[in-house]
């Protein structure tokens, strides 16, 4: 308890000497006439200053004062400012600079916000405080603007902005024309042309990308001089996009400026568009016959397949299960409206029986018996067979033995 007690007494003690002695301190260091500027003020040289972190400013009733620098700060430039001693001025806190606020004034403001005020919405900050566009976007005019607006502006509507290279690129498929403008990329590949019918359109080609033989069909526009002129060798033709042979690519004669564009293609095996006549030995062979098929037969506008097949001298008639013309072997014919082809069936004539005539008495003069002037007659029986034969003679020969009885 006495310990307590004393204890007590000697922070009493404390207190009051610091009540008493502290103030005559006070003001015997800072010097009568500078309690005007408040406690933080002080004389120095016969000039009253503020201590370190405060400076003087001015209260709502005009009067002159020593207050916190930093709140001086906050007043005038936001809550992101500080006061910087070495320099006696107020400065930005970190990620935070000078602008404009939203009333207009200037203040410390974020760095992003001071990247956006200048370059857009679409701008943000950096390490370093340094502004760039945000993804996707790039500097133009000042602004971050939409990269792919930006692109489309410069090469095309088939171009794209790459974040990756920062910079603008073709779309997949598109290259960069003579005009820096993004079209369809064009791929020229070389084929050899081995045998064309410039009548029908028609000709073979082979690629030498891939070597693979092609029946194509093209259409207008490759004149049959021009065309013809490069069997056997190489010309261009423009895939597309891709690399493979289709309907509407293009046929280019490089050294006549002249295109034109396919309008049909298929797979051949074959090196011509002749096709040899088909022999018929092999029908006698007891093998399956080896023969070039005919893959298609274009029957024209106004022929039959049986009458195309006759035409091109292919066959007699077009097999529909065999897809091509054909011919029967010989000694056979078709059988009417189908594939198949038969031995003729013989024709047997049927034999009407001859109706049996009456027999005809023929009476003939008997040149032995001559007297009495009397001609004697034997009768002949003729079967019907040779009394049709001989009809017409045995009457005539009636008309004269009568004239002769008469005399």
């Amino acid at each position: 308890m006495k310990i307590v007690y004393s204890n007590f007494v000697i922070l009493s003690l404390v207190l009051l000497t610091a009540f008493f002695v502290l103030p005559g301190q006070t003001k015997a260091y800072y010097g009568d006439g500078c309690d005007q500027y408040g406690p933080m003020a002080y004389s120095s040289g016969g000039y009253c200053k503020c201590l370190s972190g405060y400076v003087f400013s001015t209260d709502y009733s005009g009067n002159k004062y020593c207050t916190s620098a930093d709140s001086v700060c906050y007043d005038k430039y936001g809550y992101s400012s500080r006061y910087d001693s070495l320099t006696d001025s107020c400065k930005c806190s970190y990620g935070y600079v000078f602008g404009k606020n939203a009333l207009g004034r200037t203040a410390c403001i974020s760095e992003d916000q001071s990247c956006k005020d200048q370059y857009g919405y679409n701008a943000r900050s950096t390490l370093g405080g340094q502004c760039e566009c945000s993804y996707g976007y790039v500097m133009s005019g000042g602004q971050c603007t939409d990269g792919n607006y930006v692109c489309h502006s410069k090469n095309g509507i088939y171009s794209s902005y790459n974040d990756s290279s920062n910079r603008c690129e073709c779309d997949s498929g598109y290259t960069l024309d003579d005009s820096n403008q993004c079209v369809k990329k064009q791929n020229n590949v070389y084929f050899k042309l081995l045998d064309v019918d410039t009548d029908n359109r028609q000709a073979i080609i082979k690629s030498e990308y891939d070597s693979s033989k092609y029946l194509i069909t093209y259409g207008y526009g490759c004149y049959a001089f021009s065309i013809s002129r490069y069997v056997n060798h190489d010309f261009v033709v423009n895939l597309g996009t891709d690399f493979y042979l289709d309907t509407y690519d293009t046929l280019v004669l490089q050294d006549d400026d002249e295109t034109c564009d396919i309008t049909h293609r298929e797979r051949t095996y074959d090196d011509t568009l002749q096709t040899e006549e088909p022999s018929t030995s092999y029908y006698y062979a007891p093998t399956p016959p080896v023969r070039t098929v005919q893959t298609t037969v274009d029957t024209g506008p106004e022929m039959t397949q049986d009458e195309r097949c006759v035409k091109l001298n292919f066959g007699t008639f077009y097999n529909t299960d065999k897809q091509s013309c054909d011919t029967c072997s010989s000694g056979t014919t078709r059988v009417s409206g189908t594939n198949n082809c038969q031995k003729p069936i013989p024709v047997v004539k049927k034999v009407e029986s001859i109706p049996t005539q009456n027999t005809t008495i023929v009476k003939t003069p008997d040149v032995r018996k001559t007297s009495s002037n009397k001609i004697a007659t034997t009768s002949k029986t003729t079967s019907s067979s040779t009394t049709e034969i001989t009809g017409t003679k045995t009457s005539w020969l009636n008309k004269i033995w009568k004239f002769v009885w008469r005399f």
